[in-house]
């Protein structure tokens, strides 16, 4: 146990002094990092990357993401594009759209732009990973990359992603938490969650031990996916979550109500 504790520590003084770019900043001068106590408490304590670098999670820098708590759905028809990029409204009406990927597809990738042109969601989508959740609103932009195939795109009510026996699976995309996700503490259990307050602040939150979106896929997670000695409680992962934040998933998301 103070083995492993050591190991996370040692994992947080690196990403704090390297911006989560990995074990050395993309820009490294030769003088020693400086220890950030503050960032190391917050990750060890609580799962939480702070001094976010907006490279990494362009997200961070949005203005409009909060205002979609405004959008609704609709029941217009499905339409089907091809790659190229759709602006709201002139492509769309503002609304809440599941994309799926149809025809044979080798790779393929959604990426969605608010009116600031900020990069707010990036996700690719193949196979059983194929479909997302996502929210436009006046002055969005989406992006459609792809070798073949064609994306369907269908305008779709606001409603709750449903709970299974392993929690809530939630496939990539923008959810509003009180609309699509229900309010409350959760254990992360996949790696990585990202989150804008309802009051536009950005938090990320990592999970070292989190199970790859691979896995969840394979819906293989259970209680010994990660060493034992990791279900002591003050190495979970919490998150609250608050009526009004706006939850990003580029990769599948699992997490489990308290």
């Amino acid at each position: 146990m103070k083995l492993l504790k050591f190991c996370i520590l040692a994992s947080a003084v690196m990403l704090s002094g390297c911006a989560f770019h990995g074990i050395m900043p993309t820009q490294y001068d030769g003088e020693p990092l400086e220890r950030d106590g503050e960032a190391i408490e917050a990750y060890v304590n609580d799962g939480q990357i702070i001094n976010i670098n907006a490279d990494r999670y362009p997200f961070i820098e949005s203005n409009d993401l909060t205002g979609l708590a405004e959008v609704e759905g609709s029941d217009d028809d499905t339409e089907v594009i091809e790659a190229g990029e759709y602006t709201v409204p002139d492509d769309f009406e503002p609304g809440i759209y599941q994309l799926e990927i149809g025809g044979d597809v080798s790779s393929s990738a959604v990426v969605v732009y608010d009116s600031d042109d900020v990069r707010v969601l990036e996700t690719s989508l193949l196979g059983r990973n194929g479909t997302s959740h996502v929210m436009l609103d006046d002055g969005y932009r989406l992006e459609f990359k792809t070798r073949f195939g064609t994306l369907n795109v269908t305008p779709i009510e606001s409603e709750m992603v449903e709970a299974g026996e392993e929690g809530l699976v939630i496939p990539q995309g923008i959810y509003i938490v009180g609309e699509h996700i229900e309010a409350g503490d959760y254990s992360l259990k996949s790696e990585e969650l990202l989150v804008m307050r309802n009051d536009g602040v950005p938090e990320v939150f990592w999970n070292s031990y989190g199970v790859t979106y691979e896995h969840v896929m394979e819906r293989t997670m259970t209680d010994d996916y990660r060493p034992d000695e990791l279900a002591e409680s003050d190495l979970e992962v919490i998150v609250n979550l608050s009526e009004g934040d706006v939850v990003i998933v580029e990769k599948v998301l699992s997490i489990l109500k308290n």
